[in-house]
């Protein structure tokens, strides 16, 4: 059997987390957010329109009296190279060509989402586990760490959905450690990747400015205390102008795009879109956007049913107890990214309280705050693995890892849109999880589940071969279908060769990156 070492864990954890993000692809977009925004990045450079024709519910009027998508940029421009390359790939082959035109161009869409949406995941579960190292755990434990990042958080849930939650949490990861390894007398390149990545977050939401902040003050909080007195103020120097120098480009890219689309530079794409909105329905609040009850979304995000984020990431929970439990233990740069998280996490919280959407809207759990769940929720295996607790504390972590991979891979049977049509049907319970595991009931004891209320479409599994099925032929699905099987087997051989090595000696926390 392969052994995995420190040396290779890395490129070992990114080929298994890009193997789980291609079995669990449903083969689209998975939700229509990421759709409009894969429709603007084909605008760029085709003769195609920024709002698709049919897609009468969105856009607002552009300067030019045009529908404009009133997204940020950000995951468009990622797209766009892979949108690029894959085009040019099928123009290349006529049998391809020939399929993505009686298709109206799904040939390239789907080659586009699983290409694009595994790769996204791989690379955030790979910089996870670098994290995790950069925070001093030994690489075994930072292992287990990146493990259940995937199986055990909403970031499985969201690998099958191309928006930019999974990008967003790439790049906070990616900016907090290179901002860690500056502090700790890294070389100033180090803080160019966090600029980039930060400034480049701000293109994808505007809300990023929070995670600007959270990452500025962790890197500049480590350097102060790591650093002689006479050298501080030239690392903070450093800090704000290489970090604000690549946040400002970030933020000027915005403007000038806000300004192509509306013709002015001082609005933003949410108030654009709060005045079309109350235009087109004069009933609609002033305030709306912002007309939720501040107590009714701050809460909500914590403590309702339906987008409670600690019933879609459990972990997150258990990362709390531990750190209350634990705090003394901790490591101090620890504990820094801890609070920096957490910060972060509870600003998200407070700005979207008042969104009419305050919880994403049409999502699994809470989209606002999903990437610093999952930055927070990295620490709990590495701190039952570290920590000094007693034997039942360490299996009831170990219980709500558990709990927490049921419920993520639950997220992935179906689309995310069942218990939401469920509800608004009045047939579902707003305990979501709850029903999503009732509808997976239904749908190992039923034979015909959810036809009799208009849903059986959305009782088929979410994967690909289940999705291509009405389109394959009886002969050709069954042949595709085995395919996914044996790639499941794969992706589990992967996982307990992962499992293994991350359990085996070597634990504890390491004295160095």
């Amino acid at each position: 059997m392969p052994h995995v070492r420190r040396e290779t864990a890395a490129a070992w954890l990114f080929v298994w987390a890009w193997a789980v993000g291609l079995l669990v692809s449903p083969g689209h977009f998975g939700s229509i957010d990421a759709e409009r925004r894969f429709q603007v990045a084909r605008a760029w450079w085709t003769a195609e329109p920024e709002v698709r024709a049919d897609d009468t519910d969105f856009g607002i009027p552009g300067r030019d009296g045009r529908r404009r998508a009133w997204y940020g940029a950000g995951q468009s421009l990622i797209m766009l190279p892979v949108d690029l390359v894959v085009s040019t790939a099928v123009s290349l082959i006529p049998p391809l060509a020939r399929i993505d035109r009686a298709l109206d161009g799904a040939a390239v869409r789907v080659l586009v989402v699983m290409t694009l949406a595994p790769l996204l995941v791989a690379l955030a579960v790979r910089q996870a586990y670098l994290l995790l190292v950069a925070l001093g755990f030994a690489w075994r434990v930072a292992l287990a760490g990146a493990l259940s990042l995937l199986v055990a958080t909403t970031l499985l849930h969201y690998a099958q959905l191309l928006q930019e939650n999974v990008l967003g949490l790439l790049l906070m990861l990616t900016a907090v450690r290179a901002g860690l390894l500056w502090a700790r007398g890294g070389p100033r390149r180090h803080l160019v990747v966090a600029g980039l990545c930060l400034g480049l977050e701000l293109l994808v939401r505007l809300t990023s400015a929070i995670d600007v902040v959270a990452v500025m003050a962790f890197a500049g909080a480590l350097a102060w205390t790591s650093t002689p007195d006479d050298d501080r103020r030239r690392r903070l120097r450093d800090l704000v102008l290489v970090i604000g120098g690549c946040v400002l480009l970030g933020l000027v890219l915005d403007r000038l795009y806000h300004a192509w689309r509306f013709g002015d530079w001082t609005t933003t794409y949410i108030g654009r879109f709060g005045e079309a909105a109350r235009a087109a329905d004069p009933a609609l609040p002033a305030m709306f956007p912002f007309s939720t009850p501040f107590v009714t979304g701050w809460l909500g995000a914590f403590v309702s049913w339906r987008k409670s984020v600690f019933l879609f990431d459990p972990l997150l929970a258990a990362t709390m107890v531990v750190l209350v439990a634990r705090w003394r233990q901790c490591p101090a740069v620890v504990r820094g990214f801890a609070v920096a998280m957490g910060s972060v996490l509870l600003a998200q919280a407070t700005f979207h309280a008042r969104y009419f959407a305050w919880g994403g809207d049409a999502a699994w759990g809470d989209r606002f705050l999903v990437s610093p769940a999952q930055a927070l929720a990295i620490l709990a295996v590495p701190l039952a693995l570290t920590m000094d607790v007693s034997r039942r504390a360490r299996m009831a972590m170990w219980t709500v890892a558990l709990v927490s991979v049921l419920v993520q891979v639950a997220s992935t049977i179906f689309t995310f849109n069942l218990e939401i049509a469920q509800i608004d049907r009045g047939i579902g319970s707003n305990v979501v999880i709850g029903q999503r595991f009732w509808n997976i009931w239904t749908a190992v004891t039923t034979i015909a589940p959810g036809a009799a209320d208009g849903l059986a479409s959305m009782f088929r599994p979410a994967f690909a071969p289940w999705t291509f099925a009405p389109v394959l032929g009886a002969s050709l699905s069954v042949v595709v279908c085995a395919a996914w099987w044996g790639w499941l087997a794969l992706v589990a051989w992967l996982t307990w060769i992962l499992a293994r090595a991350a359990l085996q000696s070597g634990r504890g926390v390491s004295s160095g990156g």
